[in-house]
């Protein structure tokens, strides 16, 4: 009974060690929780936040593929990519978050230097410029995709069947400048 327990104690033991290492080692979790992280402090209304979630994960994605070349890219494959995919994934979570949080540019830099110092990964890697280069291509293509329309129109809402209102019942819209930045229920 005693090595049943010895032994399930060390299994245990090895399988925390295994997933520790195992998480601390994947860029894409890393850059998902900094992502995170940046979009929260970015404050952007909810259906923003999904987009800007998205594009950071294509950029990663892109950088990722070009190297490994398992799978299509999203939208483009760097040519001639070589390197660590752990330093393409991080540069272009970094670059893609700095290009769509520049505020954040110094707590973004300091998590990619912390992510490359933790994980071992040289910062001259070939990868990195896959990474810039995915980044730069995602954010050109995602420049205006219309999430921030320059001067949208108020919206008013509407009394009738179907059209949104606030939540306390109003048509009351001072302040909203789209159809996201308030809750809504549906009249019915």
């Amino acid at each position: 009974m005693k090595m049943i327990l010895r032994w399930g104690l060390a299994l245990t033991v090895l399988a925390i060690i295994l997933v520790t290492n195992a998480q601390a080692g994947d860029p894409i979790a890393a850059w998902n929780q900094i992502s995170e992280n940046a979009v929260k402090a970015g404050k952007h209304p909810l259906p923003v936040t999904s987009v800007e979630f998205a594009i950071v994960q294509l950029a990663i994605y892109d950088a990722v593929e070009s190297i490994d070349r398992r799978y299509v890219p999203y939208y483009t494959r760097v040519p001639g990519a070589t390197g660590s995919l752990s330093a393409a994934a991080a540069k272009a979570g970094h670059d893609t978050l700095v290009g769509l949080f520049p505020a954040q540019s110094a707590a973004l830099d300091a998590a990619y230097a912390d992510f490359l110092a933790t994980n071992g990964v040289d910062p001259l890697d070939p990868g990195t410029a896959v990474g810039a280069q995915a980044a730069a291509n995602i954010l050109a293509l995602r420049a205006n995709d219309g999430r921030f329309p320059p001067n949208p129109p108020p919206f008013l809402g509407g009394t009738a069947i179907g059209d949104l209102t606030t939540s306390s019942g109003t048509n009351s819209f001072a302040g909203a400048n789209s159809a996201y930045q308030f809750e809504a229920s549906v009249l019915g």
